[in-house]
């Protein structure tokens, strides 16, 4: 590997509750005194768990939450396709899923942040909640 080559990838189940558990404590208690909080309890993590969520967070690899799913589900299921390359079943299953179980998450691991927005924007005229 050369040494201007980086390959790391974070657990993204550890960076995905700390980020939302980050967020929820700033809409709580004011960003300020949310990223208190969170420092404190920063402080007391290891140091390999520590890296994992603050790496992951600033690289970016923030998956996208589809909250609901608006009224245009055919538009979103050929959105999540062009976006996943899933098949046909598979999109619809996915967007389904969203209608009947609630949230769910795509791994934008790789993906470059182009690409994720226009898939975000193009959800969110279909009238998708995408966090």
């Amino acid at each position: 590997m050369a040494d201007d080559e980086f390959h790391y990838k974070p657990d993204m189940g550890v960076v995905r509750s700390a980020r939302s558990f980050i967020q929820n404590l700033c809409q709580a208690y004011g960003t300020k005194e949310g990223m208190a909080v969170w420092d404190k309890i920063r402080s007391n993590l290891s140091e390999d768990m520590a890296s994992d969520i603050f790496l992951g967070m600033l690289m970016g690899t923030g998956d996208v939450e589809v909250a609901a799913i608006g009224p245009y589900k055919i538009e979103a299921i050929k959105e999540v396709r062009a976006f996943t390359g899933y098949g046909l079943k598979e999109a619809k299953d996915f967007v389904e899923s969203v209608t009947e179980q609630g949230p769910k998450i795509l791994d934008c691991t790789g993906r470059n942040n182009d690409d994720i927005n226009r898939f975000i924007e193009a959800m969110r005229k279909c009238g998708c909640a995408i966090k």
